[in-house]
């Protein structure tokens, strides 16, 4: 008990005086700043641009797929359609070898 007394008399002495308008708001002002807040601007950012980034990777993947994809499909119906030319054309320089 004496401690808690202790602390209340260091505590009421020290805190600034509510006649001083400008000291109490500035010292409330800085304290409530120092306050952890749920969602500033800074996380929100920080969440958005994670957000973005992860969307920028995950189109970039969907883009290679269909760019590979496509590609791949197209050689294999290039050398299915063109089978018989591209065989002769390799046996034709085999023999000439």
């Amino acid at each position: 008990m004496i401690t808690n007394t202790k602390i209340k008399k260091r505590l009421r002495a020290s805190a600034p005086q509510v006649k001083d308008n400008e000291e109490f708001m500035a010292d409330t002002i800085r304290q409530i700043n120092l306050m952890p807040s749920p969602s500033s601007e800074l996380q929100e950012s920080l969440r958005r641009y994670t957000m973005l980034e992860r969307l920028a990777m995950q189109m970039d993947a969907v883009r290679w797929l269909l760019v590979g994809g496509t590609s791949s499909m197209t050689i294999g119906v290039v050398l299915f359609m063109h089978y018989e030319a591209i065989v002769s054309g390799v046996l034709t320089l085999l023999s000439i070898l």
